[in-house]
């Protein structure tokens, strides 16, 4: 063999063992890099501190499953974070994975804690939601989309045992969150970008947390006022004389 062969050759053998070498070092740390990107791309959506306990993810069966993953407060709030999420199970189009739209079958997330907190006519869920929205924006016609630019495509996603805790001027109540479902996001759009997925999936839990949440703000409020008629009532009736007897 020529020189110059051996010493092409010598090249391609290296590449390929820095290409074998990277592969087994993504492959190795997979679940590590999805946590990380998780927290970075999740932080940066939210406003917020985002962290994840723990990701698992299996390219040959299709799944994934995250525990722990933590939205934590925008500053001045007081609770321990905003919205906690036990575990979430992904199950994934395996084929979508090298596509610029990744298909998720289906993300069930088992057991949900949210903290809603009320500070006058703010609170911590909505401020969230407002930096979701900021961050997504709108479309610009003067900055197209790349196409390197990842999407994604939820085709079910369900949320179960999920409960809330409602705080506003000292007071705490527990809330139930209903089981909540919803369909095809991004299904008709060709796929959505991480925050706005984030924002879609979001959006129901919080809302349904802040309507069942104001409705009994609203209850206890009218049971006060109600207890404070009555006591009025009654104190006004307490000075009035009986009519003598006939």
């Amino acid at each position: 063999m020529r020189k110059g062969a051996k010493i092409v050759l010598g090249v391609v053998v290296a590449i390929l063992i820095v290409i074998g070498v990277a592969l087994f070092f993504v492959w190795s740390n997979l679940d590590s890099l999805v946590a990380s990107g998780i927290e970075n791309y999740g932080s940066q959506a939210t406003g917020t501190e985002v962290s994840v306990g723990s990701v698992r993810v299996s390219l040959r069966a299709g799944t994934a499953e995250l525990d722990g993953l933590t939205i934590d407060n925008p500053r001045g709030y007081q609770s321990d974070y905003a919205l906690k999420f036990d575990r979430i199970r992904i199950g994934l189009d395996i084929g979508s994975l090298g596509s610029n739209t990744i298909v998720m079958d289906n993300a069930i997330v088992d057991g949900a804690s949210v903290n809603a907190e009320f500070q006058g006519t703010q609170s911590n869920l909505a401020q969230i939601m407002d930096n979701l929205k900021r961050f997504v924006g709108p479309s610009k016609p003067s900055q197209p989309e790349t196409g390197a630019q990842k999407k994604f495509i939820v085709k079910t996603f369900r949320l179960t045992n999920g409960k809330a805790t409602a705080m506003a001027a000292g007071a705490k109540r527990s809330i139930d969150i209903p089981d909540i479902s919803v369909q095809d996001i991004g299904v008709k759009s060709g796929g959505v970008n991480g925050s706005e997925l984030a924002r879609q999936i979001l959006r129901p839990i919080i809302a349904k947390v802040l309507e069942q949440a104001r409705s009994e703000a609203k209850e206890k409020a009218l049971e006060t006022l109600k207890k404070k008629a009555e006591k009025t009532l009654q104190d006004k009736l307490k000075g009035v004389k009986p009519p003598p007897p006939r």
